[in-house]
């Protein structure tokens, strides 16, 4: 999706109640860390690729 609007018009009509639970209006990806870490799953990565420990396991190695 190109930007920060559609993003949230696609999740206001498909899950509405995952939309309204984003009552501060956070940016999607801080609001679903904030939701794994709030769940108490045990898994709460980092909220950011750069500090995150596995790193390399999401991101595919720059070819050369």
């Amino acid at each position: 999706l190109p930007d920060r609007a559609r993003l949230s018009g696609l999740i206001a009509r498909e899950f509405p109640r995952l939309f309204a639970a984003n009552r501060h209006n956070l940016r999607w990806k801080r609001f679903f860390y904030r939701q794994i870490c709030a769940g108490g799953s045990g898994l709460c990565p980092a909220p950011n690729c750069d500090d995150c420990p596995e790193r390399s396991a999401c991101l595919a190695p720059v070819a050369d």
